[in-house]
């Protein structure tokens, strides 16, 4: 999406979103983080990622970034991730029950705990 004085120019309306800035970064951590429920092995790595990019991202919006913007990227990341195991477009590669219901248990406090951090995530 462009955006000029006196029009927006769109190229795949699919992708296109208009809203607070956590919405991406919120989006981009719940794919992490399906990742990470999902394969044990490398969660920490995993993790550490999605530490890394809310770091970089707050870092490089300064002072333009909006006041609770850590939060509401959380509350962010909690519904995508239950909208790819219960929604309808589901990821395909989460297909144990056990994985979808710890996934469900840690979208809970991401979505409702105001406290909660990135770099609390591993710990949920």
């Amino acid at each position: 999406m462009i955006a000029a004085e006196e029009r927006v120019h769109t190229f795949d309306l699919e992708f296109v979103n208009y809203g607070h800035p956590a919405q991406d970064a919120g989006f981009i951590m719940a794919h992490y983080l399906l990742h990470a429920y999902n394969n044990p092995r490398v969660a920490d790595a995993v993790f550490d990622a999605a530490e890394r990019l809310w770091n970089t991202y707050a870092a490089g919006m300064g002072d333009l970034l909006p006041e609770a913007t850590e939060t509401t990227a959380l509350q962010q990341a909690g519904l995508e991730m239950l909208f790819r195991i219960d929604g309808i477009n589901q990821v395909r590669y989460i297909t144990d029950d056990g994985v979808r219901a710890r996934i469900r248990q840690a979208a809970r406090p991401m979505m409702l705990d105001d406290e909660m951090t990135v770099a609390g995530l591993r710990h949920v």
